[in-house]
């Protein structure tokens, strides 16, 4: 019997247009933001109906534009959202701040509006707050978007995982006073490495413009920078993905079909909202430590199907705990998330047999725990 193939946890979505649109760009020589950049800034703009959106080399570097352009620096107090990747946390820090946690909701994965509301109770001055839309599945970000206003306390919101989600009739990318979005290979839409910052303030997104071409205007270095241009030849395979993004998401949306009758806890999706499927992050029946998460792991990829953690608790990262002193009951939620929590193989070159394969083999994982 032949082996299966490797079901991969996420591969980037290519089509055949992709090479000769990265080949026009090598043959223009023009290879560092050029025509494809301003393309994909202006498709990104009319995806989200956001007035402005600037491309950076990352989505870190996206994080890092803004951060600073909006004024975060030494002695700063920033709140993030304490299960997520590490970089806005890690940013923050750069840049001189200190790092707050608003703990996670443990249905949705996200913060909740009772915990950001406690989290700024808490606090004498609040510099920031960063806001992820988890795994592509937005946050609250309409009442909180509110609250921010109200306290006047400037919102960044991390929507690297969540373009094409929606809340309301707000894409994902317009809520706060700036939004980033990252194009790193496990993303929606990939660009190799890449970011984007989008924003409503005109202000705010010629500084960024400046910050990433080490504040270079009008032919002087007049404000302070750094070189985070994205490349023409990333932009130009984004292009060539933006031409496919309707089928991309309802791609995922199908695949997902399959997993909902597995009896796992998955992310909860807020009413009213509409996910991407970036990630299909859940917690799993039997699996009550690190030690069984493991297994489960080497369970699946014994079966051909790669699988992995689902993310991180910021309390739970070395660097970061040892900073700023962090302890599991600054986050208990993300710290058990953190432990225990799966992510599944999804992505757009799965096919029909992958996924009811995938839903087979949990299940006969769950049938030999019990």
């Amino acid at each position: 019997m032949t082996q299966r193939t490797l079901i991969k946890l996420a591969s980037p979505a290519h089509f055949k247009e992709s090479a000769d649109a990265v080949a026009a760009v090598i043959k223009s020589g023009m290879l560092i933001a050029g025509k494809e950049v301003e393309s994909f800034e202006k498709r990104l703009c009319e995806i989200t109906d956001s007035p402005y959106a600037v491309m950076l080399s990352s989505g870190t570097g996206a994080l890092l534009a803004a951060m600073a352009s909006m004024g975060i620096g030494k002695g700063s107090r920033v709140l993030v959202s304490g299960f997520t990747f590490p970089a806005p946390a890690m940013v923050a820090e750069f840049l001189g701040a200190g790092v707050d946690i608003i703990d996670v909701d443990p249905g949705t994965f996200n913060v909740s509006v009772k915990g950001v509301v406690e989290a700024i109770s808490q606090k004498e001055a609040v510099d920031l707050i960063i806001i992820v839309d988890q795994f592509g599945a937005p946050a609250p970000l309409d009442e909180i978007e509110k609250i921010c206003s109200e306290k006047k306390i400037p919102l960044l919101v991390d929507s690297a995982c969540s373009l094409g989600s929606s809340i309301g009739n707000r894409m994902c990318g317009t809520f706060g006073d700036a939004s980033i979005f990252s194009f790193h290979p496990r993303k929606i839409i990939t660009t190799g490495e890449g970011g984007a910052m989008l924003t409503s303030n005109a202000d705010l997104y010629n500084k960024v413009k400046k910050f990433r071409s080490f504040g270079f205007e009008n032919g002087q270095f007049k404000s302070r920078g750094v070189n985070l241009r994205p490349g023409e030849m990333g932009a130009a395979m984004g292009n060539v993905q933006l031409d496919h993004f309707g089928e991309i998401i309802e791609k995922r949306k199908y695949l997902f079909e399959f997993y909902k009758e597995l009896p796992l806890q998955f992310q909860k999706i807020i009413d009213g909202t509409v996910t991407n499927f970036q990630t299909v992050a859940a917690l799993v029946p039997g699996i009550d430590s690190v030690h069984r998460r493991s297994e489960f792991i080497e369970f699946m990829a014994n079966n051909q199907i790669e699988t992995s953690i689902a993310g991180y608790s910021l309390s739970k990262v070395e660097w970061l705990k040892d900073r700023f002193g962090y302890t599991e009951n600054d986050a208990p939620t993300s710290c058990r998330l953190n432990d225990l929590g799966i992510a599944l193989p999804m992505h757009f070159n799965m096919e029909k047999d992958d996924a009811i394969y995938t839903v087979s083999v949990v299940k006969k994982w769950l049938d030999g725990k019990n």
